[in-house]
Order: structure tokens, then sequence, then C-alpha cells
């Protein structure tokens, strides 16, 4: 730490200035939606991940007598704040020469130790006025990473480790975490040797550096517990899925009455990663029924699946959907393989449908253990039929609520038009939570009627429908969310008119 026992005497309050210097609180780059321009020298490409308390300290030219004591300052911040704190520094002496050095410190990864640091240089301070500065920061003790050797980290909840990397002008380098199917949350970011940003991704990025030198990267871990990172630099562009067409991963047999896990992983989607994008497996059926492929990934990864009867990936059995509904749509929680055989082979194709590396452990789950799973849902489906809830018609209203797992991010419910002659009707749902809501009417497991969604925290409609006398329909609420339980009421189906 500076010292602060040698401190500029004797200056009178109207020959002294102030610094002004800003520190964006969260680098932008954490998340790709986030503004951040790669490559230059502006506040939000600094060399920072996450800042919990900043210290400057402001020096003679010789770096050790200490100009003023050392500012310290508390920084708070969320995960993807992205804001930006200023701190200001007054009654600084009037003078040249001066040199500002910036401790920027994550307190989730150490107390005592900087993350990341800057320095400024032949700084100037007018009396009267303000000089304001901007400190491109470098880590302040990286770890030296051997090409294609990994390098292992504990990074705590919001904690992060930083790595160095020696590189060559022009050659492709892939940057990747080895430990990402348990920990699918590790975000890797890219600096140059001066600390401008490059780039970012979950897990894996490629990195073609301009100018030989050293290359920066972090692994910042935004799991809510301590993760182990195994990060790892190779000029050679490692195999990120997973099987082959002609040779699938065996995932064996599955139980009967129980469930199997595994560590998946897909390739990002993207020309450049030579059609990693799509791993392939095939597994052995103990009992007959729907199993389901229940999954834990981010909220930004998602994949689809397919289901083969043959071991060349040609004959397509049926797809795995991540609703009973047969809704064609991209998960990352998984979804249902319908009806599968006793005691037979199954190939499965899982393909990803976006460019960041998929990796997490995945459960498939036989009917029985499905059935024994605690679920956050309303009703239930098995074997191409609805098990719903019928509709209260004593109340106005009643409250529902469907979980984030494959097996119970739906909600069944049903009523039957007991009037005479046919009626129109509209469905009504109030969201209480953050996370949206798709709902089908249907008149059974796939036979569609309409569609409509509710927003996080808002109230929606459905079109209105005509509903024949004597008929039973369903309304189908599932979770968009894909990782939250979401709360929600729901009026009875209102009948607005009879139909002609």
């Amino acid at each position: 730490m500076p010292s602060t026992s040698s401190v500029k005497q004797g200056v009178s309050s109207g020959s002294t200035g102030s610094l002004q210097i800003s520190i964006p609180t969260l680098a932008p780059w954490l998340k790709k939606y986030q503004s951040a321009t790669k490559g230059n020298n502006a506040v939000s490409s600094r060399a920072i991940a996450i800042t919990t308390q900043a210290k400057v300290t402001v020096t003679e030219s010789d770096g050790t007598t200490n100009v003023v004591n050392p500012v310290t300052s508390s920084v708070a911040t969320t995960l993807e704040s992205g804001s930006t704190v200023s701190l200001s520094l007054p009654n600084i002496p009037a003078g040249s020469g001066y040199i500002v050095t910036l401790s920027l410190y994550n307190t989730n990864s150490s107390s005592s130790a900087p993350t990341v640091t800057g320095k400024a240089t032949g700084v100037s301070v007018s009396a009267g006025g303000t000089t304001s500065l901007t400190i491109l920061c470098t880590p302040a003790s990286p770890t030296a990473l051997t090409v294609s050797q990994a390098s292992d980290a504990s990074v705590p909840s919001n904690g992060e480790a930083w790595y160095s990397l020696a590189v060559t002008a022009g050659t492709t380098y892939y940057v990747y975490n080895e430990n990402g199917a348990t920990c699918s949350n590790m975000v890797l970011g890219v600096f140059d040797g001066s600390g401008n940003y490059q780039d970012s991704e979950y897990n894996y990025i490629e990195y073609t550096p301009t100018v030989s030198g050293t290359a920066y990267m972090v692994a910042v871990n935004e799991n809510s517990a301590t993760e182990a990172s195994a990060i790892v630099g190779t000029t050679t562009r490692p195999v990120l899925n997973q099987g082959s067409a002609s040779s699938p991963c065996s995932l064996g047999s599955i139980p009967t009455g129980s469930s199997l896990s595994y560590a998946f992983k897909i390739g990002p989607y993207s020309s450049a990663t030579s059609n990693q994008d799509t791993s392939y497996y095939s597994f052995t059926t103990s009992d007959a029924g729907d199993y389901y492929l229940d999954s834990s990934l981010s909220s930004e990864s998602y994949y689809t699946g397919t289901l083969y009867s043959n071991s060349k990936f040609i004959t397509i059995t049926g797809s795995m959907y991540p609703f009973a509904t047969n809704a064609q749509m991209n998960t990352c929680t998984g979804g249902i393989l319908k009806g599968l055989a006793a005691n037979t082979t199954y190939y499965l194709e899982l393909q990803n449908c976006c460019s960041l590396f998929a990796s997490f452990t995945g459960t498939l789950m036989t009917p029985a253990a499905v059935s024994a799973a605690t679920k956050n849902n309303d009703g239930s489906y098995s074997s191409g039929t609805i098990y719903p809830i019928s509709l209260n018609t004593a109340l106005s209203t009643e409250c529902g609520k469907v979980g984030y797992h494959s097996y119970d991010k739906s909600s069944y419910y049903s009523w039957t038009n007991n009037s005479l002659t046919s009626q129109n009707y509209l469905v009504a749902i109030n969201n209480g939570s953050a996370g949206n809501l798709f709902i089908d009417v249907c008149t059974g497991a796939s036979s569609f009627i309409t569609a409509f969604t509710a927003k996080a925290g808002q109230s929606a409609t459905s079109s209105s429908f005509t509903m024949p006398a004597g008929s039973t329909y369903y309304i189908v609420v599932m979770n968009a969310s894909e990782s939250s339980l979401v709360n929600y009421s729901y009026g009875l189906p209102v009948v607005t008119s009879a139909a002609n």
C-alpha cells in the first residue's frame, strides 16, 4: 500500500485545485447486449470487471512522497449495472509532474489486493482549477497462462480471476473454460496489453490480436456460489461439441424408474466453429412413456433437440418439446421426449441456437422419476393427455403458478360450456411476477384455438373465440422466463356473447 507518512505541507487553500476521476463500476462488456466499443481508450473499455472499492494516491514525481493522503472510497455495484462513479479529490496543492495511481478492488475476491491498477504521470493541477483524468487500468497480478495448459482458480460469487498470455499478431487464440459444464455463468473477457477491451463471452472466446505482446483475460463468476474455473488459451481450435452423426456419445441405459445425469457440451453457433454447434448422443430406455431432459443453462443460452430411431441420425422419431403443446421453441431448461418405447435405443441431436458455448448438467428422467419429482405447477400432462385442474365456477379469479423445470413449466386448466348454445369466450391472465407467460387455449394436447402472452407484471386478455355447447376447452399456461417460478392470477373464461 502507498505510504501515508510523508504529505506535502504548508500549502494555503488559495493555491489548491482538484482532481476528478471517473470510474465505471462494471465494464459493460460483461453483457453482450450492453454497448462497448472494442479496442478504444474510452472509459467503458478499461480492464475492469467488478469494482467494490477504489483507492487514489497522488505523489510527487519521485513516486514516494504523497501530495495528499491516499483517498479510499467504497463503490457500491451490482452485476449488469454498468454505472459510473466519479471520484473528486479537492485541496490538491497546485503543481505539476504528479503521479496519480488508481487501484480498484473487488472485495468479493480480495479485500487487501487490488484486481486492476492504472497510473497517470506528469499530471498538473492549477490553483482553483479541476483536472479530469482517464486512467487506463491493467491487471495488478495476473496469472501467466501457458499455451494449451489449463490454469485452475477458485472464483467466489461475483469475484474475478485475471490471466495474461503472450500472443503473436495474426494468430488466433481460443480461450475457454474447461469447467464450463459445471459453471455455465462464467464470463470471459479479453483485453489487449494496454487494457483495451477486445471481446467477451460465456466460457469461450476466439481472439486474433493485431499486435504481438501480452493479452489479458478475466474470468468473472456470475453464479451465486464459488466456482472452479479452468482457463485454457490455445492456438488449436478445441472440440467443444460431443459425438458425431457417425459416432454418437453413448449415455448408456437409464435405470428403470430412475434418471441419468450427464455433462452436456455444445459448441457455439458460429461459422468459425466448423459445425461444432451440434452434439450427438445415444441412450437406451428401460420404461415406456414420456421422458424429460431437464437442464439448467444461463438465460442467454438456448438449444433444440431432435430424436432419431436409428444410429445414422436419418429417421426422425420426434422433437424435444419445451412444452407439452408441441411448441417448436428453443429452450435452456430442456423439454419432453414424448412416447418412448421400453428397452429401445434412441439417438438425440442437440443443436446450439446462439453464439454462447452451451455447457450444462442435464438429467434424462423416466416417467416414474418425473412423477416423483417435486413440482410447482397446476395439473399435469402424460402420454399425450392433459390432466387439468377444473376451474372453480364459484370464484371470479383463481391463483396459479408455473415452475421452471422441463417437467413443471406448464400448468393446465379446463372448463366446460354447459350452455345449450355456442358461446363466445375470452380468457384473462394477471401476471404478478418477473417472468413472461405464454398462454394457449386448446381442445386437447395439441388442438390449438388461440394464444396470447402475458408479460411480466402485466395483465393480458385473449382474443374472443367460439366454444360449442357442451364442449370442454383447456388453458395451458407456460413459463417463458426459463429461470424462475412465476405466480399469476387468472379470471374464469368470460362469456362475451352468444355465438350466432
